[in-house]
């Protein structure tokens, strides 16, 4: 059938049928394969500059954490204040300064203190801002649990950070 039709064109339109037939194969190899490829290769490209730029920026972020991981901030004492001083300023400051039974040096470098209903979460709290702030330590830790929930009677020797 195809034959017959084919064989009863004239040469002349064998040639724009053939003609026709290459533009719509173009059209159709454009439209279903070179688009959708190149769409995806510009996707690809943008996504891989994105990439790059993220990649750059962790490379500065990491290059900036590994500088200031070698430059922790260490405690200080501060200067021409004795420990006795310092924790007794930071308990006077606190909820701690009602549970204050005793405070008292134990040479330059160490305190004994004794709380008497101490909220231990408040401790907690002043034990760690007396280390970060200062670099004071507890070298002993004596508590007993009180009758009251979350209150404790304790004793404490605190020292300056070696």
């Amino acid at each position: 059938m195809i034959r017959a039709w084919w064989a009863a064109l004239a040469p002349r339109e064998q040639a724009g049928v053939l003609l026709a037939a290459a533009v719509v194969a173009g059209f159709i190899l454009y439209a279903l394969v070179w688009e959708p490829l190149d769409g995806g290769v510009r996707t690809l490209s943008l996504q891989v500059e994105a990439k790059r730029g993220e990649l750059a920026w962790m490379r500065q972020a990491a290059a900036e954490a590994k500088r200031l991981q070698g430059t922790t901030m260490q405690p200080e004492r501060p200067a021409g204040v004795s420990l006795l001083a310092a924790v007794d300023g930071a308990l006077r400051g606190s909820p701690l300064r009602e549970a204050l039974q005793r405070i008292e040096p134990e040479g330059d470098d160490t305190v004994r203190v004794w709380l008497r209903k101490a909220p231990f979460n408040d401790l907690l709290e002043l034990l760690a801002s007396l280390e970060r702030r200062y670099g004071v330590r507890p070298i002993s830790i004596t508590m007993e649990r009180h009758e009251q929930p979350g209150r404790v009677d304790g004793r404490l020797v605190l020292k300056w950070e070696e």
